[in-house]
Parts: structure tokens; sequence; C-alpha cells
């Protein structure tokens, strides 16, 4: 038997939902937000252009002290030299807008001799500059042979790179070459630089020699720009620029032993072949 339902509309609440509407800002506040952030755009534009023109014409911040370090061989009075040229192109000047590219391009210009230069900025007023020297591998001499024309003042220092960086009053102190390819050319100066192979091959050779306690007195360019090379001690040693230069002082040190050990006075290796070439 079915009842039907009393008040059935009692049992079903009614719901009257609300409306709900955004609210819409006044249309003053929005130009209000603008003009404020116009207005501080302004406000920092013209107080960062106030402070670069503070700098550039009342020189903020001048240097007043310049430390000046050397490394490598850099003695007392290459230091006061070089000290003295960077204290005049730096002191007063801004230590914000130091331009250390400008001030190295000036340095290296003035004295070839120096390979590298690093700032470092103190603030307030001082900065701290460290030089290193470039240090000589051989010296060079644009002729085949020694000559009575062969002064000191015809030698030069080159350095790992091939840079010439001073007239040599004492060519002794390194080996010399004698390099007849340098002859007539433009570079061949003090601040110049020979762009050659043979040049890298022969500070190769030098330096691996000296790592293994074989010092060199004379070295000459040969034909076919092999390097031939004398000793301390008046043993002649060819290289050749094609082969490896590790395996060649390898076996010169091998043939320098074998002929002590024999008692006999080797004169002459030649390493540019497949094997050996040995004179005693």
């Amino acid at each position: 038997m079915t009842k039907a339902l009393l008040n059935a509309g009692k049992l079903s609440p009614r719901f009257s939902p609300r409306r709900r509407f955004a609210r819409r800002a006044g249309p003053g506040k929005g130009r209000n937000r603008i003009k404020y952030l116009l207005l501080g755009i302004i406000v920092l534009v013209l107080l960062i252009g106030a402070l670069i023109i503070l700098v550039s014409t009342k020189n903020l911040l001048p240097v007043g002290k310049v430390n000046c370090r050397g490394g490598w061989e850099v003695t007392e009075a290459q230091r006061g030299e070089w000290c003295a040229f960077i204290e005049e192109n730096i002191i007063g000047r801004s230590l914000i807008f130091l331009d250390e590219a400008k001030l190295r391009s000036l340095m290296k210009t003035a004295f070839p001799a120096v390979s590298k230069i690093s700032f470092e900025k103190n603030f307030p007023a001082a900065v701290s500059v460290m030089i290193a020297k470039r240090l000589p591998v051989f010296s060079v001499f644009a002729e085949g042979e020694a000559t009575t024309s062969a002064t000191a003042s015809g030698f030069f220092w080159v350095d790992e790179t091939g840079a010439l960086f001073s007239e040599v009053e004492n060519p002794e102190i390194v080996p010399a070459l004698y390099f007849p390819e340098a002859t007539g050319s433009s570079n061949f100066k003090v601040g110049g630089t020979l762009d050659s192979g043979f040049l890298r091959f022969t500070a190769e050779v030098l330096s691996k020699l000296k790592a293994e306690g074989l010092e060199s007195v004379l070295l000459r360019q040969g034909t076919d720009n092999y390097l031939n090379v004398t000793l301390v001690g008046g043993v002649v040693v060819q290289f050749s620029p094609r082969k490896p230069v590790d395996p060649q002082v390898t076996i010169l040190q091998l043939m320098i032993e074998k002929y002590r050990m024999e008692g006999r006075a080797l004169k002459r290796v030649d390493l540019r072949f497949q094997d050996p070439v040995v004179e005693y």
C-alpha cells in the first residue's frame, strides 16, 4: 500500500542562491598606479645619470696608491722603472673605471720584456699590480754564421712564443741561434715576433735537453730546417723537425751513455734518419 507523502515541499528545502558581483576598481586608482610607476622610473634614471656624471667629472674614488709586485726574475731596478710608468698612468684616475686592457697595452708597448700584468683593486683608493718578465729560451742573430759584425747589439733574446723582447748584452747566457731566415724581416727588432715553426721546434728541443741535464751552447739552422745543436763538451747533434722531439732526445741520451761507458769520445750524433748516424 502506497502512502502519499505529506507536505512534500517541506522535505526539500528551497535554496535562494545569492548573486556575486566582482568589485570594479574605480578609474582613478588605475591611473594613479601608472603615474607613480612612471615617476619612480624617471627618478631612478635621473639618479643613475647623476651618479655617472659625478664619477666621470668629479673622479669619484681616485687612485692614490699603487703597490707593485714583480714575479719571475724581475729585479728591484726593473720593478721601480715599471712601477713609475704605471703610477704615471694610474694615480688620480677613477678606481671604478680603471681601463685595465688599455694599461696592459701601454705597458707592453713601452716594456716589451713584460709578459703578464694583473691588476687588483683595493678599495677605496689603491691598486696592486703584478708584473711578470719574459724569460729567454735562446738568443737569435739574423745570419747563418758568426761574423766580425756579430756584436752583442745584433743579438736578441727570444722567449718560448718567438717574441724578441730585449737586445742581448751577453749572448753567452743562453744558447745563440744563427737564423738567416730572419734577415730582412720587419719583425726582427725588440717588440717583434718571429712567427716560425722552426723557432717553436728549437724552443721545444732546448726545453727537453735542459730537462734531461744536457746544456747547449750554440745553435744553427741547417738546410731543410734541421737544427744543429752544439752541447757543452763539444758533441754536435742534428735534430729533425719532422720527427717527435722526445724520442730523439732519448736516443741521444742512450748514445752518450753508451760511448761514455765504452771510453770513446763522441763527436757527432745525426738523428735525422731512421737509424742515428754516429761519429767518434
